[in-house]
């Protein structure tokens, strides 16, 4: 953001927001879901919404609670209000009909305030009552209970609380287990997947599925995707945070958790096998669900850094088709297993950190964490992983151009596979091996470490291996 008002290096916030009142503008931020745990990021991103002439266009797969507090949804006019209610009153219940009547305007204009999610969750109960008055007396009935129990509060009580607060209750009548499905659907904020509801959840949940369907909480997607929209996700998970409902965080992570553990680890099993491209495929387009889970469960009891730390081993492969998710949630795995003193799985998460962020044009932080990894694996004894962090800080002294050093540390990274008889990691490492020799001039180890790196590949009887030292020996000879 300094950079597009020509600041190389700002040295603090105030440095931003003065540029920017220099020279006003509109802003356009992608992927505003990065900054979503960064308190500071999302405190200068609101300051910077003051800022006179300064327009900002967003946008984020994961709602930004301190934004969305300041962004109303805007209230329809009183004919559009009408038309909406009418229409969704004739979906729930055929056989009751309502007009434009003088007390569906009141009951919209005063009580509902004309917003739509309100109109559209309140129509929906329509199947329950005989009468628009009926309706509307119990959503009354509603809002002078929740009145009485949020006296005192500072936060003002509006008519959606009230509406999300009567949905909940038809739910819990109609169908006590429906809430259970309304709070997992809320650890989906990209919406459950076809392959989620059939793997894990259809046999159990079909019919509270199909009640939230009709109230208008959840809604299908033409490609079978169930969705709910983010007010809807926010109240349920409220209400888990609370332990109101018979729901609570930590029964609804451990529900959750199974699918993706499942999928993650299909997807690191079958890696390397073509037919298993689905699962990588539903693998990355879940990254953002897991994401979420991962920010939500981290600060639960029991045994998740356990969990979330076997989660992110298996998904190790693919951090970097997600990069910057990937990089958020090494940084919270590596905290949770620092506080519990998890070494080795800590130096693998981030020996991994590492590597995203060599990838991301930030070598000084790799540097760092390469070298933290190596401590730790020599502590463990873990020559494997010291091998993998060695080649790692090699291939970033080489993308440095610094080839000596690179050099060095490649050779102990060959002398570990070689003790640890890991052919792929040897190939792989004698072909970068190869790479800066050639860049230093040394054409006689270049042409020795290529050779060593092709026995290695054939020795590894993995053909992506093989195919792999090829390429780097026709890179450098045209072979």
């Amino acid at each position: 953001m300094a950079e597009a008002v020509g600041i190389k290096h700002a040295e603090d916030k105030n440095q931003v927001l003065n540029a920017f009142n220099l020279s006003p503008g509109l802003i356009y931020l992608d992927n505003l879901e990065d900054v979503i745990a960064d308190e500071g990021s999302v405190e200068l991103l609101l300051q910077l919404a003051t800022i006179p002439g300064v327009q900002i266009l967003a946008s984020s797969r994961e709602i930004l609670a301190s934004f969305a507090d300041n962004i109303p949804i805007v209230s329809l006019d009183l004919k559009s209000a009408t038309q909406l209610f009418i229409q969704e009153w004739k979906r729930s219940n055929k056989e009751v009909l309502i007009g434009d009547s003088q007390e569906l305007k009141e009951f919209l204009e005063k009580d509902l305030e004309c917003h739509p999610l309100s109109i559209v969750l309140i129509a929906a109960q329509a199947y329950h009552y005989n009468s628009l008055i009926s309706l509307r007396d119990a959503w009354h009935e509603e809002a002078i209970a929740l009145a009485k129990l949020q006296h005192g509060k500072e936060t003002p009580l509006t008519s959606l609380d009230v509406s999300l607060s009567k949905s909940f209750e038809v739910v819990h009548k109609e169908l006590p287990e429906g809430i259970q499905f309304w709070g997992i659907m809320g650890l989906f904020p990209e919406g459950l997947s076809p392959l989620a509801w059939n793997e894990r959840y259809k046999s159990k949940y079909d019919k509270m599925s199909k009640l939230l369907n009709r109230l208008s909480i959840t809604y299908l997607e033409h490609d079978g995707t169930f969705k709910m929209l983010a007010p809807l996700r926010q109240f349920i998970l409220n209400k888990a945070k609370k332990a109101e409902g018979g729901l609570d965080s930590n029964m609804l992570a451990e529900i959750v958790f199974p699918y993706y553990y499942w999928l993650a680890k299909e997807a690191h099993d079958h890696r390397f096998d073509e037919e298993h491209m689905a699962t990588l495929d539903a693998l990355v387009s879940e990254f953002p669900n897991l994401h979420f889970l991962i920010l939500f469960a981290k600060s639960l009891d029991g045994d998740w850094p356990d969990k979330l730390s076997s989660l992110s081993f298996h998904l190790s492969n693919f951090y970097q088709l997600r990069i910057l998710m990937g990089e958020e949630i090494l940084q919270n795995v590596s905290e949770l297993q620092r506080s519990a003193g998890m070494v080795l799985p800590l130096a693998h998460s981030i020996k991994s950190l590492g590597d995203l962020e060599g990838r991301l044009g930030k070598p000084d932080d790799a540097l760092k964490h390469y070298n933290e990894a190596i401590e730790l694996y020599r502590k463990e004894r873990a020559d494997l992983g010291l091998a993998n962090a060695y080649q790692s800080l090699g291939d970033l002294m080489r993308n440095l151009s610094e080839y000596e050093k690179a050099k060095i540390i490649y050779l102990d990274a060959k002398d570990l596979y070689i003790s640890e008889q890991e052919n792929a990691g040897l190939s792989y490492t004698c072909s970068e091996l190869a790479r800066v020799s050639h860049a230093l001039g040394d054409s006689g180890a270049c042409n020795g470490f290529l050779e060593e790196a092709v026995n290695a590949a054939v020795e590894s009887n993995d053909d992506s291996v093989f195919e792999y030292a090829m390429n780097v020996q026709n890179e450098l000879f045209g072979i």
